[in-house]
């Protein structure tokens, strides 16, 4: 069943209008009409089952029928150094897919692209679009951001808000993600399930950058022996950590 996603305070016998891009997508896209069902998030996890009431050539009413059940998914950010090409466009949608919320793109010693102040608006919006079709279809009950990018040192200080701050380190040779988990979990069992994951781009950290992340509270944690391309470490580092953090894996 389709999802959208539409900010506001809902409940069942509500209505709903959703006008245009989206509602051209409902229409003629997706071939949605009136007594057709689907899904609206409220984009802070709540999530309701509704049925077109009625439909115009620029927007579609839908009427609130059921409260569904609410998704249990980690509060996940995403630090990442900023990588060439449509790199960014994957990473951003794959990562949003696998429930990541907030994705946090930096510039390091070792970042290639140097993009102007113009390119970078547009970068962001792009990727924020693409944060959003991603959690559509997947059914992500959050509202996703891309925020600006920053430069590496203000990232490390913005984390400060998350329990688990991981910096996945090619240089690192001690600690593994099954180790640091296992560091984590206390005496009942539970684990603060607050994590912001911190992944290089192509030409990975400076052993100075890891340094300075870890006077911030970060753990330098290894994705093994293999060295992974920054887009293939962003996947298996999202993925092992929800393991770890859900109860649904």
């Amino acid at each position: 069943m389709p999802q959208f996603m539409i900010e506001g305070e809902f409940e069942v016998g509500s209505e709903v209008s959703i006008g245009g891009k989206e509602a051209h997508h409902i229409l003629n896209a997706l071939r949605l009409t009136k007594g057709n069902s689907l899904i609206i998030s409220d984009g802070k996890g709540k999530r309701f089952k509704g049925i077109i009431s009625s439909v115009s050539r620029k927007e579609v009413f839908i009427r609130i029928t059921e409260v569904l059940p609410s998704i249990e998914i980690p509060r996940t950010a995403l630090a990442i150094g900023i990588t060439k090409g449509s790199k960014m466009d994957f990473i951003v949608q794959k990562s949003v897919e696998l429930g990541v919320e907030r994705i946090v793109p930096f510039s390091s010693k070792r970042t290639v692209p140097r993009y102007s102040s113009e390119c970078t608006v547009k970068k962001v919006e792009r990727w924020n679009r693409i944060a959003m079709e991603a959690a559509k279809q997947s059914g992500f009950p959050f509202l996703p951001h891309v925020e600006n990018i920053k430069p590496f040192d203000e990232m490390i200080q913005d984390a400060g808000g998350y329990k688990n701050k991981i910096i996945f380190y090619e240089g690192e040779e001690r600690i593994k993600i099954s180790d640091y988990f296992k560091g984590m979990i206390p005496a009942q069992g539970e684990i603060d399930k607050t994590t912001i994951i911190v992944i290089g781009a192509e030409g990975g950290f400076e052993e100075e950058e890891v340094k300075k992340a870890m006077s911030h509270g970060f753990a330098s944690v290894s994705l093994g022996r293999l060295v992974l391309k920054v887009e293939t470490a962003a996947i298996v580092a999202i993925s092992l950590v929800q393991y770890f953090m859900r109860g649904d894996m």
